[in-house]
């Protein structure tokens, strides 16, 4: 606020001064920046619920059906090949090598070759395809989870859900870097992983096992690799740690980038919502909100871990985070998988001698 008024001086004299009043409004202003943003992320939550969230879900059930389909037509593609070398075979007895019959039906079979080759190349470029839509699908999963999460743990942390199973670390990093991996090709971003104290003297394959919510390991691991690649320049290296420690009671995975690095003033907007670190000058990260690692830390904290980071202007950064883990049964575990992955041969076994058995017919 700003006045004028009269006083009289060490002489007695009338004199007219400018009175200022300066107000520091700082926490207001900043009360109100945290409402409008809790505001926006309340309406980004309602249209990602009612708009979002329901072809989402179509989406991921059309990407199953996919998977199916292409179970069948690898059975179908198996049934034919057969078929093929079945009829090639009976044509090469003697009996028949002279039969002009014979050589209209090889005629036939070399056109029947040529459509099953056209076939695996369709097929091919299906799988692709397919593969690329599951990590589409998969990442913008990720994303309405990272929104959804947001505000679920906001409310409150009871409605926060945890869903612990046994699964194989080394499958569960190779899925999400799945997501990324054609981004990573455009770019020429090489990423690489490693496995350190996991002891495989025994069972190699129990060694691997860890029992957490296999979920929300990979929805961490999918903020900070898609980061990473997001500052890592073209022809760049990422390097993905995975280190089991406290004897099987805890796992941390390790983020490394060769990227650009954080400047020491950015570094304190890091977990913080609408703190994203940005780089005009690259045209980098100029839209983003910063939510990735402020779901993640909300995360990591619900499972008994931290999130840091260190990093070094223009030489690169590491994030990394851990999980505790569940004590399991190891040995019980791998029985149990092993039975499953019989039973899922015997049967896919059984599926193609059925294809086989029709042909003979």
């Amino acid at each position: 606020k700003v006045g004028r008024v009269k006083q009289s001086d060490e002489r007695g004299e009338q004199v007219e001064s400018t009175l200022m009043q300066l107000l520091d409004v700082s926490d207001k202003l900043l009360c109100s920046e945290i409402k409008q943003e809790k505001e926006l992320l309340s309406v980004i939550n309602a249209a990602v619920s009612h708009e979002l969230r329901n072809p989402l879900n179509s989406m991921i059930s059309q990407v199953a059906q996919q998977s199916g389909f292409e179970e069948n037509w690898e059975q179908v593609m198996h049934a034919l090949r057969t078929f093929i070398l079945l009829v090639m075979g009976i044509l090469d007895r003697e009996a028949f090598k002279e039969s002009a019959l014979a050589g209209v039906i090889r005629g036939k079979m070399g056109h029947l070759e040529t459509i099953e080759s056209h076939l695996l190349k369709i097929m091919g470029g299906f799988q692709v395809s397919s593969k690329k839509l599951r990590a589409a699908v998969g990442f913008v999963d990720c994303f309405v989870h990272d929104i959804l999460d947001y505000s679920i743990m906001n409310k409150s942390a009871d409605n926060f859900t945890k869903n612990s199973t046994v699964f194989d670390v080394r499958a569960a990093i190779k899925e999400v870097l799945a997501f990324v991996e054609d981004k990573a090709g455009l770019k020429g971003v090489e990423i690489g992983t490693l496995f350190r104290h996991f002891d495989s003297r025994g069972e190699q394959e129990a060694a691997y096992l860890i029992k957490t919510d296999k979920k929300r390991l990979q929805q961490v691991l999918l903020n900070l690799v898609t980061n990473a690649l997001k500052f890592t320049p073209q022809g760049g290296k990422i390097l993905i740690l995975v280190d089991l420690l406290a004897d099987r009671k805890m796992v941390r995975v390790a983020v490394v980038d060769s990227g650009l690095g954080i400047r020491d003033e950015d570094k304190s907007k890091l977990f913080q919502l609408f703190g994203s670190v940005k780089d005009k000058a690259k045209d980098i990260n100029t839209n983003g909100i910063g939510l990735g690692l402020v779901i993640s830390q909300m995360i990591v904290g619900k499972f008994g871990g931290v999130i840091d980071f260190i990093s070094t202007f223009q030489k690169g950064t590491t994030f990394y985070y851990s999980f505790a883990l569940e004590h399991f049964d190891r040995a019980e575990t791998t029985r149990l998988r092993r039975e499953e992955a019989e039973a899922e041969r015997k049967l896919k076994e059984a599926k193609m001698n059925k294809f086989d058995l029709r042909l003979a017919d």
